[in-house]
């Protein structure tokens, strides 16, 4: 874990990582230690927790995760942090999308069977995250998540999760780095890093899938990258459809984001050197 590009080395949060670093506007960059993007917290040590308060003086949690994930496996209280609790999923519809309806209705697990189950329905599809994004839920959710961000005086962390801090995250971390004006290939770069962060995992389920259903595994592969780690067709298609809705990421951070040239202005100056 300590060689991965970005990792802030916790021990017991997966796929835990900072955008520090990255290129955005004005051939600026992505200030170190501020945005913290991660798996559930619930697992970290209590050394985990410690560098979160003591190095990172960690302020802000934004938590993705529907109420069942959210009970199930609560975020650690944590001294002198605000939790927020975002809804992505409106867990009451019936009339979800795959990877919606299957995290409402079973939570995240990484139980192997679980995962392949999930890959034989390719439940994160291509159209996973427009499932995700473009509701009413979604779409206040991440406006949210762009007002808590605008809270931080420039000398404290934001971490935002969801369980696997992959697709919720994901979309999180995308579209913060591109209001932060980074180019659309550096922010979906940090999102397919998430396929490092569990290449361990990946491997697992790939090798169980091959014991245990032979025929099925070398086609269920790359649903079982897309379920356990993160598929790029699946985000560029949600970047796609911003454009096509909105005409631009531009648009869509100004629009239904709430980012007007004040707050954009004011969240650069926050988060770039």
């Amino acid at each position: 874990m300590s060689q991965l590009p970005r990792s802030i080395h916790l021990t017991g949060v997966t796929n835990a990582r900072e955008l520090g670093g990255i290129p955005a506007a004005g051939g600026r960059k992505v200030r170190n230690g501020l945005l913290l993007r991660t798996g559930a917290l619930c697992d970290g040590t209590a050394d985990d927790l410690r560098r979160l308060e003591q190095v990172y003086h960690l302020a802000w949690v934004a938590d993705f995760r529907t109420l069942k994930e959210a009970m199930a496996r609560p975020d650690p209280p944590s001294h002198g942090t605000s939790f927020y609790h975002l809804l992505v999923i409106d867990e009451s519809r019936s009339d979800m999308g795959a990877a919606t309806g299957s995290v409402a209705s079973h939570g995240w697990s990484v139980d192997s069977e679980a995962m392949v189950g999930m890959a034989r329905r390719n439940v994160f599809g291509p159209e996973a995250y427009c499932d995700l994004l473009f509701t009413a839920w979604g779409l206040e959710a991440y406006r949210a998540f762009f007002d808590l961000a605008l809270k931080n005086d420039g000398e404290h962390a934001l971490l935002f999760h969801c369980s696997a801090g992959k697709d919720r995250t994901g979309i999180g971390g995308v579209l913060l780095l591109s209001a932060l004006g980074a180019e659309r290939e550096a922010a979906v770069a940090d999102y397919v890093l998430t396929n490092e962060y569990v290449a361990h995992d990946i491997a697992r389920v790939e090798e169980y899938a091959r014991t245990h259903y032979p025929q099925e595994a070398e086609a269920l592969s790359p649903a079982i990258r897309a379920t356990v780690g993160v598929a790029q067709v699946t985000m560029d298609r949600m970047l796609d459809e911003i454009d096509a809705r909105y005409g631009s990421m531009d648009a869509f951070l100004a629009g239904p984001m709430g980012l007007n040239s004040r707050k954009l202005d004011q969240l650069r100056a926050i988060y770039l050197e």
